[in-house]
Formats: C-alpha cells, structure tokens, sequence
C-alpha cells in the first residue's frame, strides 16, 4: 500500500462508510471489482460496476467507490469510522477539521472532518471525511501541509456547492444531490488523482490546481 486517497460519510442507516476510493495501478488497469458494501440511497457515489481511471506514462489512477482489494477496503472503513465517530477535531462551530492518526499495523492517516447541510439528516448536516491513508508516517507527515490544504480545499468547495444549491432533497440524499452537481465525482476522482500524482512520499509537490 503506497498511498490512498478515500472519502467517506456517516450515514444514519450504516454508520460510517467509505463512499470512494483512489489509488494508483501499476498497468493499464487494475483487474477486479470493488469489495462489495452495504448501500442506500445516501452512500451511493459511482455504481459499484464503475471504475474511473487516469492514465499516466508510467501508472494509472484508479476510482471505485470501495477498494478492489478486501484488506484495504477493512483499513479505509476503519478509518472513516474513527474520523466521523472516534477521533475528534473542533476547530469551529460545525466540528469540520484535520487531524492525523494511525499506526504501523492499519497505516498512517490524515483525515479532514466536515460537514454539509442535509435538511433530512439527523442535525440537519450530513458528516464527511477526506482522507489520505499510507503506510509511511514520515513521508506522510513531511507533506503534512500540502495535503491538509488539499483536503480542506475540497471539503470548503463542497460546503460551498451545498449552501448554494436550491435543490429538492429526496429523504436520504447522495452526495451529489446534496451539492447539485451531477459530475461531483468525476471531480473528486480528478482531486484525488492530483494529490497522488504530486508522488507526496518523494518530491515536494506543486500548486494545486483551482476547482
């Protein structure tokens, strides 16, 4: 496990659970299907048969909405279930924050928490995390900056898209009828790519780019 970038939200009918997950591919494309996971309406992101993929000239990039991999898929789901339900960040009013955490036996992580307005959740706000989950604490940590400014970047634009968003809400919304955007993650799948083809265990990465 080099490095991998997932997100997740805490569902009232599941609890925590992993909504999408990037990671890189040595070859064309990564053979398999997605572990599959309970799902309602609420944790629906790409279909379970859908795999988005960005090909560079060494490797590609690999979006499912849970890991091809069963070991990987238990580390992720346990840590979006200590980002949304063990951990705690309170940096302001709505509970959203970084944080790190891990160990050497389920890897190293850096989680940002956050909320988005959901009308028909418990609270009104539905919970996210974005993560990034390696195995390396001190590479992972040496771009610490870099990519808590990636992850609260893009937990600030999707609160952004949900306070502007006018929207019906079904009773239990997925991600994308929260922020009216069809295409949300194909976007997030593009994000995530950026963070790790930016290799944050070897170089010091660049700008990261506007969305």
């Amino acid at each position: 496990m080099e490095a991998i970038v997932g997100m997740g939200h805490f569902c009232d009918t599941h609890g925590p659970s992993v909504i999408l997950c990037t990671h890189p591919a040595d070859g064309p494309l990564l053979k398999g299907a997605p572990v599959a996971t309970p799902a309602c309406d609420g944790c629906r992101s790409i279909d379970d048969r859908t795999v988005l993929v960005s090909e560079g000239s060494d490797r590609c990039f690999v979006t499912t909405r849970s890991s091809m991999d069963e070991h990987v898929a238990r580390l992720l789901k346990d840590v979006v279930l200590r980002s949304l339900s063990i951990e705690v960040v309170s940096e302001d009013a709505e509970s959203s924050g970084s944080m790190y955490f891990g160990d050497d036996s389920r890897g190293h992580v850096i989680s940002h928490v956050f909320s988005l307005k959901d009308s028909n959740a418990r609270g009104f706000t539905r919970r996210y995390c974005l993560v990034v989950l390696g195995k390396n604490p001190i590479s992972l940590l040496s771009h610490y900056d870099f990519i808590e400014e990636n992850l609260r970047k893009t937990g600030e634009y999707l609160r952004r898209k949900s306070e502007q968003s006018k929207a019906p809400l079904k009773p239990t919304a997925a991600l994308a009828q929260l922020v009216d955007e069809p295409h949300v993650f194909a976007q997030l799948h593009m994000r995530f790519v950026f963070l790790l083809a930016a290799q944050i265990y070897h170089l010091e990465p660049p700008r990261a780019p506007d969305i």
